[in-house]
């Protein structure tokens, strides 16, 4: 059943977002990646958490700013995700915005 709750909060989260309302995301999107902690260290697992992470950035990046330490750290995970399953088609994006965070002045 966890895995049906962890698809359903990402699918509100998704919903959220479509309605702008991006707080309520966050907050779906957190509580979709305390289930998945408690799901196995997988393969599966790690390309749902892909997903959230992604997910996490974008509305992280409206509520709190391109800069916050936060969504810094939601893309060091991101990445680190993203290596492990070796997807650099579908999550090329996380390295042109990790490459502008940490460059301010371009």
């Amino acid at each position: 059943m966890i895995k049906k709750a962890v698809d359903y909060r990402l699918k509100a989260a998704h919903q959220a977002i479509e309605r702008s309302a991006m707080l309520e995301a966050e907050a779906q999107l957190r509580k979709g990646l305390n289930l998945l902690a408690s799901l196995p260290e997988d393969g599966e697992r790690q390309q749902r958490e892909l997903d959230f992470e992604s997910t996490l950035i974008d509305t992280q990046m409206q509520t709190q700013g391109y800069a916050a330490p936060v969504v810094a750290e939601t893309l060091a995970r991101a990445r680190q995700l993203w290596v492990r399953l070796q997807r650099p088609a579908e999550f090329a994006n996380v390295l042109y915005v990790q490459r502008g965070l940490s460059h301010p002045s371009r």
